[in-house]
Order: structure tokens, then C-alpha cells, then sequence
């Protein structure tokens, strides 16, 4: 890592993630994570996460499953994305259904109780069907990245992640 993004010592970070074996769930039921990775300061620019592939002791024995670049967008970009992306899902966003909505007393309270001020999850881009073992988008006449309440509200949100997309491929293919 250091040679391939020109990083040194405590500016890279390596977590080894360990297996649980089944997922965090609070007394309730409802989902909870078990890791929550943070930044260790400002020092800290790159973050590898890596997994032992079980039965190998070979050199490809760990493998990188994720790559954190801490400033791999710059503040002012980030917030402006940010307040899009928010003001495009609270105002027409469709909100997916979550499985702590779904846990199985059906007693989940984490995301509020009023359906009008509670929290909700979207889901945006590709989406694997496990009735039709395939993409979604394969089976749509017009696929959209993003199914927003109105089309109009869908080219504006595609187009600055594109670009945002595009910024970040140039960091992706140092690292």
C-alpha cells in the first residue's frame, strides 16, 4: 500500500476482519452492528480492510475486501453532495423496506414509530432479484439508477455522482 499510493507508517491502517458467525441483534430483534470502524485521527488517510480466505496458507492467503481513502473527496464536495442526496430522498425518494422494520416480533422501534417522521433506507442502482437469479435492471424496459417519485428529480442526482464517480476513479487507480 505504501508503494502503491505513496502513503507511509501510521498514514495506513490495516484491519483484519474477524468472522462472527451470525449477525448482532439487539434483545428485541432488532439489527446491530457488531464493528464500527473509525478513523484513528487526522494522521490516518488510508484504511485496507483485509479476510483470511479459511484453508489457505499461501502468499494470496488475505485478501482486501475494502478500501478507505479518509479524504478521497474534499469537505466542500462531500457536504454538497450530501445535502443533495438528502434533499432528494426525503422529498422523493421511495424508501426501501428494512429489516430491523421486519424483525420478527415485529417490535422494532429503532427508526421512530410514525411512519411520517420515522427513518427510512433507499436503495439505489443495481439490485439482485433472488426470484429471477438475476439483476433487476435486466428485466426492465427502461432501467432507472435512481427511482425517484419524480423522473425530473433523477438526472440531477445521476449526473453529480457521475461526476463524483469520475473524480474518484483517478484516486482508484492509484490505489
Amino acid at each position: 500500500m505504501e508503494c502503491r499510493s505513496g502513503e507511509k507508517g501510521n498514514a495506513i491502517r490495516i484491519e483484519k476482519l474477524l468472522y462472527s458467525g451470525k449477525e448482532g441483534k439487539t434483545s428485541q430483534g432488532c439489527p446491530l452492528a457488531k464493528w464500527v470502524i473509525r478513523r484513528s485521527g487526522p494522521e490516518e488517510k488510508l484504511l485496507t480492510v483485509i479476510r483470511h480466505r479459511p484453508g489457505h496458507t499461501c502468499t494470496t492467503a488475505y485478501i482486501v475486501i475494502a478500501l478507505v481513502a479518509w479524504e478521497g473527496v474534499s469537505q466542500p464536495v462531500a457536504d454538497m453532495l450530501y445535502q443533495t442526496v438528502v434533499y432528494k430522498t426525503v422529498n422523493f425518494g421511495i424508501p426501501t423496506q428494512r429489516k430491523c422494520g421486519t424483525n420478527e416480533m415485529r417490535t422494532c422501534a429503532c427508526q421512530g414509530l410514525d411512519s411520517e417522521t420515522c427513518g427510512a433506507s433507499f436503495s439505489f442502482g443495481c439490485s439482485w432479484s433472488m426470484y429471477y437469479n438475476g439483476c433487476k435492471f435486466a428485466r426492465s424496459k427502461n432501467a432507472r439508477k435512481f427511482k425517484l417519485t419524480e423522473r425530473d428529480e433523477e438526472k440531477e442526482l445521476e449526473e453529480k455522482l457521475q461526476t463524483l464517480a469520475t473524480d474518484v476513479a483517478h484516486l482508484y487507480k492509484r490505489i
